[in-house]
């Protein structure tokens, strides 16, 4: 079974959701996203992020400490994800019929989110 657990230590170490099908849009993987890791992460993963997908990437952490987040841009083409995708986010719901409290991913493809 492919992992739902994600990590995120710096721009090149981290695990994010991803659809688990390819060509499946994220709004529909949003109930059976699984983990997929940087080339450069510290934790064993069964998947990797495909060279090329992100193309920049930051992080950035609450000065309370309540949450750390990484954004960044993608190139929807090196993962099989549709240039038309609207993007969406995993993990304010259930994967896999597990809950996921504080945890979001926003993958999204758009001019907007690249600025």
């Amino acid at each position: 079974m492919n992992s739902t657990t994600i990590h995120i230590n710096d721009r090149d170490d981290f695990a994010i959701l991803a659809p688990a099908t390819p060509s499946q849009s994220i709004a529909d993987a949003e109930n059976d996203a699984i983990a997929f890791c940087s080339s450069g992460s510290s934790r064993q993963c069964d998947n990797i992020i495909p060279d090329g997908f992100i193309t920049a990437a930051a992080v950035e952490y609450a000065d309370d400490g309540s949450y750390v987040q990484i954004t960044g841009c993608i190139d929807p083409s090196k993962f099989d994800m549709s240039p038309t995708d609207d993007g969406g986010q995993i993990g304010t719901q259930m994967v896999h019929n597990v809950p996921l409290e504080d945890m979001v991913l926003v993958l999204s493809n758009k001019p907007s989110a690249r600025e």
